[in-house]
């Protein structure tokens, strides 16, 4: 007895996803049956819109410089609030950045030397032992000075457990 492959022919060409006559990039990830196609890239002579803010290019004698955290979270591996963060227009060695926590009046800080990277200066190394602070919402600001500058970031609400 002689089978058609007729059926299978028809069924392999109405497939979702599969287009006739195109291969697939080798090492390419094929998309499950029914997944919409991404969307297309950008194309070259597009720029893709800015998420953050632009930042100061020149030091803003009365406000001083923007002091950005870019990292406040509580370290389970280390049992304490860990702190990151950026100064900027100013590129420069020889500041300290200084962390402070705060919750019902109780002040806790932490100070690190900051240091100068491509576009920034950066604040990081900070951390606070979770025994110094105890649980509860903590309010945290990162500072930053030097013979040039200074300023003090928008406050961050940290959470330490109990």
């Amino acid at each position: 007895m002689r089978r058609s492959l007729l059926p299978l022919a028809v069924a392999l060409a109405v497939l979702p996803g599969c287009t006739a006559g195109t291969e697939p990039e080798a090492g390419a990830p094929v998309p499950a049956p029914g997944t919409p196609a991404p969307p297309d890239p950008l194309p070259d002579d597009e720029v893709a819109p800015a998420t953050d803010p632009p930042r100061p290019t020149a030091v803003d004698e009365a406000a001083g410089v923007d002091v950005v955290v870019s990292l406040a979270a509580w370290d389970p591996a280390t049992a304490g609030v860990v702190v990151g963060g950026y100064v900027s227009p100013v590129v420069e060695e020889g500041g300290t950045c200084t962390v402070e926590l705060e919750q019902a009046g109780r002040v806790v800080q932490a100070q690190a030397p900051a240091v100068a990277d491509a576009t920034t200066t950066v604040c990081g190394g900070l951390e606070i032992s979770g025994a110094e602070l105890g649980p509860g919402a903590w309010t945290l600001v990162l500072g930053y000075e030097s013979a040039s500058a200074s300023g003090e970031s928008a406050p961050v609400d940290v959470e330490v457990p109990a």
